[in-house]
């Protein structure tokens, strides 16, 4: 959860520039959330050990790999008593993008595989990548505006996750 959050490049933004010169334009009531979580099914569990490279609570005494099934889900909330463009700069952003609020849930299945190999007893390598889809309900709210759009997004989505050490 983050709040307070500010423009680290008004130059870049013609209206913004000029008004804050070499400061950073703060919106204070922006804030947002992000919740999630990844639940990870091993198929190869007797002889390879996820939980080795990335928690290291176990030792993987073998290379091995083994293919892998990521479900991901992600809750994420955007909400701004002012909106998230400054006042100076609306004339430049289209009324349409003009956003106070946003919901979004976000749910993903990525098949994978994930292999480590093992040297000198201790030292490891692991690579796990995993490509699939990503679907996402969008909810968000326009500036004086009372309805609220709805769109439900499909999209790849690729995760890597990578470790090493002795």
């Amino acid at each position: 959860s983050y709040s307070g959050y500010y423009i680290s490049n008004p130059a870049g933004i013609p209206n913004l520039g000029d008004a804050y010169g070499k400061d950073f334009p703060i919106l204070p009531g922006l804030s947002t959330l992000n919740i999630g979580a990844n639940v990870f099914y091993i198929f190869n569990n007797q002889k390879y050990s996820y939980r080795a490279p990335f928690v290291q609570n176990e030792m993987q005494k073998r290379s091995a790999g083994s293919f892998i099934m990521t479900a991901s889900y992600s809750y994420y909330r955007l909400k701004s008593d002012t909106g998230i463009v400054p006042l100076l700069a609306y004339a430049e952003v289209p009324p349409e993008s003009r956003i106070t609020q946003g919901y979004f849930n976000s749910l993903s299945l990525m098949p994978g595989y994930s292999f480590t190999l093992v040297a000198f007893k201790r030292f490891f390598f692991t690579l796990a990548p995993s490509l699939g889809i990503m679907v996402q309900d969008q909810t968000y709210y326009i500036e004086n505006s009372t309805s609220t759009r709805n769109v439900i997004d499909i999209a790849p989505r690729v995760m890597g996750r990578l470790a090493m050490g002795y």
